[in-house]
């Protein structure tokens, strides 16, 4: 049986499905969830971890909420306190950073501090009911909270309701606001986001899209219907099609100039961008996967937007481009419920009904010392690295392909007019023989000259008329043609000894000899270029005699070599 992979450190499971996340600060996050009733034996609770960009701990803190799971948190834009939802009721937490010069420690004398008061933070109830003496719950709706968004200034809470509505209350009171929206959609809320200018509100819900259905933007001050987000491209191009279209989740980018939302699609996953000016969809919606959107999470920098599918993976979606840029397949088991930015965008919190949690690190965090932003010079030092790392590596191509160079020429040597290319015979392969036998002639040949006098500094591109040092010997032949395919072949003197494989129209067996300063320049005299190759050849060569090709019945052909005309095929 294969042994199963270990989890990777950024993976932690908290021992409950989690079905909502937060962050306190870059470091700090929370997740949240149970099973209910504590007959199911799970507990629920909000958990406290921390992140240190490789490794996700495990629970510091936790804080219990008796029999009802938490289904929403939602960490105030200050950052002191955070509402966590239960169906249609919630609660408010004070967070409360715990001084590390106070935090207790265990001693000889006592027992080891409980987990709260050694955590980064401490999690406590705002209000406390006396009867029960945990945290005092107010009731929002009748129905299930889906969502909630607080406003830029934190003044406002927007929740989403089951039942399709939209509904805003006053902070830290929990009124409801004197702003009644106008309408609501035909099924549950799962997404709502507040401009960052506050004036309006954007909602999306888990209706099919058509009949002008589908994303609200709602005007704050008056809770007026400023527009509904339809994608007119797309609508006429689904036509009566549209079975399965929903849009969930939305998000502004920090500027204000665009908003994004997600659309499930036929079983797809979508990404579209719409222009906060005229509420038109920038180009058209961007598939992303092709499994249904299930979690979804905006980051607060405006750089990417996160999404998590129905197959447990994870994607990391540029704003601008709308392209992937990163993929992590499989970083739960099963659907994604709950994804959450740090408050630098540098990561990205994800939980899953597995009871897992992952973090993954969009990008480095450009925080330089003393809270400093150093991002410009992290990087210009990123640039100057890529560029030192490519100037190595091209020298290092330089300094090898020099090398290669030497040691080439240090094989052959320098020709006779100090150039590389020496005076050593340069062999080509012949089709159907023996590399090393065709070595072996051309050397026997350089010693042939060498003897007679020709050294390599000499003048090689006029040979005496009578010098067969080129030929090959009886048993040189007798070796070149053992093979079963024979191949005609030409060998040519001249300063090099070159032997090539004669590729066109050469009669079977025929060996022809350069004539004397033919194609060249030995004779003193120019010469004018053939007109085909047939002239260039008979310009170059000349035909050997017919006495020295006899055949016969049963005999290999001759090469004008004594005794090779009378052997028979057989006896080679």
């Amino acid at each position: 049986m294969a042994r199963r992979k270990p989890p990777a450190p950024n993976v932690k499971k908290f021992g409950a499905p989690l079905y909502a996340s937060a962050w306190i600060d870059d470091r700090v996050a929370l997740v949240a969830g149970g099973g209910g009733k504590k007959s199911s034996g799970i507990p629920n609770r909000v958990m406290q971890a921390s992140f240190d960009s490789v490794e996700l701990t495990e629970p510091l803190a936790s804080v219990h909420t008796d029999e009802t799971a938490p289904q929403v948190l939602c960490a105030h834009p200050y950052g002191a306190e955070l509402l966590v939802a239960f169906s249609g009721d919630v609660a408010v937490y004070v967070v409360t950073a715990n001084d590390a010069s106070t935090q207790l420690a265990e001693t000889e004398e006592s027992d080891a501090p409980p987990p709260e008061a050694s955590a980064p933070y401490r999690i406590s109830p705002r209000d406390l009911d006396d009867a029960s003496g945990t945290a005092t719950r107010v009731t929002l709706a009748t129905c299930d909270v889906k969502c909630a968004a607080f406003s830029p200034d934190g003044a406002s809470l927007a929740v989403g309701l089951e039942s399709g509505e939209v509904r805003l209350f006053a902070w830290p009171t929990l009124e409801p606001s004197e702003v009644r929206l106008d309408g609501s959609h035909a099924d549950a809320v799962n997404g709502v986001a507040f401009s960052p200018d506050g004036t309006q509100l954007l909602s999306t819900s888990s209706e099919t899209v058509k009949d002008g259905r589908g994303p609200i933007v709602w005007n704050v001050s008056t809770g007026a219907k400023v527009a509904t987000l339809v994608d007119e491209g797309r609508e006429k191009a689904a036509g009566k099609a549209r079975f399965g279209r929903q849009y969930r989740f939305c998000g502004f980018t920090p500027c204000g100039a665009f908003a994004l939302t997600g659309l499930n699609d036929g079983g797809e996953g979508h990404v579209c961008k719409w222009a906060c000016d005229t509420w038109k969809p920038l180009g058209t919606a961007r598939r992303v996967t092709r499994e249904p959107l299930s979690a979804m999470a905006f980051d607060p920098t405006g750089r990417t937007v996160a999404c998590g599918n129905s197959e447990g993976h994870v994607l990391i979606v540029d704003v601008k481009t709308l392209a992937i840029k990163k993929t992590i397949r499989g970083a739960h088991m099963i659907f994604v419920t709950t994804m959450a930015y740090s408050p630098d965008g540098s990561t990205v919190l994800s939980g899953s009904a597995d009871a897992s949690a992952c973090c993954t690190v969009v990008s480095r965090k450009r925080t330089g010392a003393g809270g400093t932003n150093g991002g410009a010079w992290n990087d210009v030092a990123e640039k100057a690295y890529a560029l030192l790392v490519a100037a190595v590596l091209a020298w290092l191509f330089f300094t090898v392909g020099r090398l290669a160079a030497r040691l080439q020429t240090a094989a052959i040597g320098p020709d006779a007019n100090g150039g590389a290319g020496g005076d050593v015979e340069r062999i080509d392969m012949l089709a159907g023989l023996k590399y090393g036998d065709i070595k072996r002639l051309a050397a026997d040949v350089r010693r042939r000259r060498e003897a007679g006098g020709d050294s390599p500094g000499g003048d090689a591109s006029a040979p005496a008329v009578n010098d067969e040092s080129h030929k090959p010997t009886p048993d040189d032949t007798e070796r070149l043609f053992a093979d079963e395919d024979p191949t005609p072949y030409e060998c040519v003197d001249g300063e090099n000894i070159r032997c090539e494989d004669v590729l066109t129209e050469p009669e079977a067996w025929e060996m022809r000899v350069k004539k004397k300063g033919a194609g060249g320049d030995d004779d003193g005299q120019t010469h004018t270029k053939p007109k085909s190759r047939e002239d260039a050849r008979a310009a170059t060569f000349e035909a050997v005699p017919s006495e020295a090709m006899e055949t016969g019945d049963g005999r290999v052909p001759s090469l004008g070599a004594p005794g090779w005309g009378d052997r028979t095929r057989d006896e080679l």
